[in-house]
């Protein structure tokens, strides 16, 4: 991260997330979940009310 988006060695080891960092499958509906919340409290910006709406801002992401 630091070469790519030219962030300061300081900032990315206060970024850095543990070894023992718990991580697992994607569930496209978890994130459906958090996209549908973040549209509602304004978190996200009305341009993608209809990604998200359809499913298919989640859905781009998590098919990658």
């Amino acid at each position: 991260m630091a070469r790519d988006d030219n962030l300061p060695a300081m900032v990315t080891v206060a970024m850095a997330l543990p070894a023992a960092y718990p991580v697992g499958p994607v569930v496209q509906a978890n994130i459906q979940r958090v996209a549908t919340a973040m549209l509602k409290f304004g978190v996200l910006g009305q341009q993608y009310a209809t990604g998200v709406t359809h499913g298919t801002l989640v859905g781009a992401m998590v098919s990658g």
